[in-house]
């Protein structure tokens, strides 16, 4: 899947990724850069209760 930056610096993430995800409108990304490729991680809205329950 490919998106493009507006002029604003923005970008869509993707239905299918957003949907698979769940992520949803407020929701946080960390943005992971090692110098070589850019990794987007969504956090969850309440990591403690999903670290419970794994």
């Amino acid at each position: 899947m490919m998106t493009s930056i507006t002029k604003r610096w923005q970008t869509v993430i993707p239905a299918p990724i957003r949907k698979r995800h769940a992520i949803r409108e407020g929701d946080y990304l960390v943005w992971l850069d090692d110098g070589e490729t850019i990794k987007v991680i969504p956090v969850p809205a309440d990591p403690v209760t999903l670290r419970q329950s794994c």
